[in-house]
């Protein structure tokens, strides 16, 4: 009767909504992958996985995996969403049924659901609040499975799953499975072994973020190297991973004489399942589309985008060295202009990053262009015209001349060069290279108010090929890529600045094209910037001394000790005597 009501209950609802979720139930693979937008029917795919296991092979055992013990029984979540599965007694809550094929059972290590004989299969429900590997060792020593499912998996590690592989080994007649749902979030290991990434497995593009249509549901293969997801070699065939981890493989082959190369090689199949797919659910809820899309976890729960992380805004805000209040005071503050004009330009990807370049009149930005696409002799042509529109020579001209970007050199050899480098005099004893100390001393000039942009161009429209978004202003733009101003300490305590693939990731997939151009300025006027940090240190203090007594008295006063030689004439000839003791 449970075989048979479990079956018409699973074609019933999946030939209802999408054929992702109907094939994901019915997968051999190992490892089974459920992500998508919300709504998109993840957890409930899943626990008709366990439903259709049980049904085909009794005495099974199954352990379902989820952050926190109360998240198997709150309102709405793991046993209120099997109850609509199969009926099962829950005496907990009174309930008990004439036709339950099983029970649930709460407890703290015992908790899960049993079915009745002759079936016998079981899915244990293991909590791991704390995910240190040695009380995660200590308590799976007596388990037996044959399945897992993960539920949640963007708040569980990667070791923990990789701990409870190795107690898959119950005497079932069933195949050893790995279910995994989730969320869409950058930072989880879903994120990192889908990503079409050198140790990915090609679901996920790494730079927009966004799902590959062509590869849902397509089936890859790995192995996996102790447990290292950094040491992950895949492949469209299991003999493709082999040859990319021959030497690995053979050892563990020679020391296992009854397996072949392919007994060490997992398969995993990826789908991203969509709540429009969800017809059972959107019958009843049809806003719910619309609620998701102006929600503030759109980019995770209708976008799809893999570089979103839900602790984005909180790093934001924990680590944000340039805040937005800083951001806009640039359009505000005094022009911080001298006679020292310079055009910077960063060319970006060519493709799907923006070319951006600025006309600066010292400190002060006069002019700002933008082109989504671009071609080499594009770019060549819009530098030429925008050189000429400022009157700026060549030898004052910022590129970053970066590999992809070499034929820049040779059309303006006369050129600043911006690239790694080293660091200045000045520069060299705190920073790794050029690029870190431009960065770190772009984020003091901004932060003092001494890199400015001119008014008119606060509001100017902008817009980013990598965003799905509506078009931006510029000042925005600025407030989003100022996140990217963040720095690390190497082994010696040089300062750093964070990997590019950190700063795509937290800019969804996309590069900070305008905060670039103002490292690159600083870059070239480094000395500049530094003259200018310490005038603005000595102001200040100037300042909070007049506080404290009458500066015209100083100046005119011959008896002050330690007043500087010679005549003082004004407060700008203190400022300069003092940078001079």
């Amino acid at each position: 009767m449970f075989e048979q009501r479990s079956e018409e209950i699973t074609r019933g609802l999946y030939a209802a909504n999408s054929e992702s979720q109907y094939a994901a139930i019915r997968s051999n693979c190992d490892f089974v992958v459920l992500t998508g937008s919300g709504g998109g029917g993840k957890s409930s795919a899943m626990l008709h996985a366990w439903v259709s296991d049980a049904r085909n092979n009794p005495n099974s055992r199954g352990l379902l995996l989820m952050r926190n013990i109360n998240d198997f029984f709150k309102a709405g979540s793991v046993v209120d969403n099997i109850k609509k599965i199969i009926p099962l007694n829950d005496k907990g809550k009174n309930e008990v049924k004439k036709n339950a094929v099983g029970e649930i059972v709460r407890g703290d290590e015992q908790m899960g659901i049993r079915l009745k004989a002759p079936n016998n299969s079981e899915l244990r429900f293991f909590h791991v609040a704390n995910e240190d590997l040695r009380e995660i060792n200590d308590r799976i020593k007596n388990i037996q499975i044959k399945k897992i499912y993960v539920e949640e998996a963007h708040m569980i590690q990667w070791s923990t799953v990789s701990a409870l592989q190795t107690r898959m080994r119950d005497d079932s007649n069933n195949k050893a499975q790995v279910y995994i749902a989730q969320n869409i979030e950058r930072d989880s290991f879903v994120s990192k072994m889908c990503r079409n990434t050198e140790t990915g497995g090609g679901w996920i593009d790494d730079d927009t973020g966004m799902p590959i249509e062509s590869m849902n549901g397509v089936v890859r293969y790995f192995h996996v190297e102790k447990g290292d997801l950094d040491k992950c070699y895949w492949g469209a065939s299991k003999h493709e991973v082999y040859m990319k981890a021959k030497d690995r493989i053979d050892r563990l082959m020679s020391k296992e004489e009854d397996m072949s190369y392919e007994d060490f090689i997992f398969s995993m199949v990826f789908f991203t399942l969509d709540a429009r797919d969800n017809k059972q659910m959107l019958s009843k809820n049809k806003s719910y589309r619309a609620s998701l899309s102006q929600s503030i976890l759109a980019d995770s729960m209708y976008e799809n985008n893999w570089n979103y992380s839900v602790n984005d805004e909180d790093e934001r805000k924990k680590e944000a060295i340039v805040s937005v209040e800083k951001i806009n005071a640039m359009f505000h503050n005094k022009p911080n202009w001298n006679e020292k004009k310079r055009v910077t330009i960063d060319p970006a990807a060519m493709g799907m990053d923006n070319l951006v370049m600025i006309y600066w009149e010292g400190f002060h930005a006069v002019d700002f262009l933008y082109e989504q696409k671009t071609e080499p002799l594009s770019v060549i042509n819009l530098i030429k015209d925008f050189l000429a529109k400022h009157n700026v020579e060549e030898r004052h001209l910022v590129i970053d001349v970066q590999s992809h970007f070499s034929f820049l050199s040779t059309a303006f050899p006369r050129c600043y060069k911006y690239g790694a480098g080293t660091p200045s005099n000045r520069g060299k004893k705190s920073y790794v290279d050029g690029k870190d100390e431009a960065a770190d001393v772009a984020s003091q000039m901004i932060n003092n108010g001494l890199i400015t942009f001119d008014y008119s161009l606060k509001y100017i429209p902008y817009k980013h090929q990598r965003s799905k978004r509506a078009t931006k202003t510029l000042v925005k733009q600025m407030e989003h890529e100022s996140i990217v101003f963040r720095f690390e300490s190497n082994r010696n305590g040089k300062r750093q600045m964070i990997t590019k693939k950190m700063q795509h990731s937290l800019l969804h997939g996309a590069s900070p094209d305008i905060m670039d151009n103002i490292i690159m300025l600083v870059a070239s006027l480094i000395y500049d910037c530094y003259k200018e940090l310490a005038l603005k240190k000595t102001t200040t203090t100037i300042n909070e001394e007049k506080e404290t007594f009458n500066i015209d008295s100083y100046m005119d006063s011959s008896s002050v000790q330690n007043k500087p030689r010679g005549k003082v004439k004004d407060i700008a000839d203190l400022i300069n005597s003092r940078l001079k003791w």
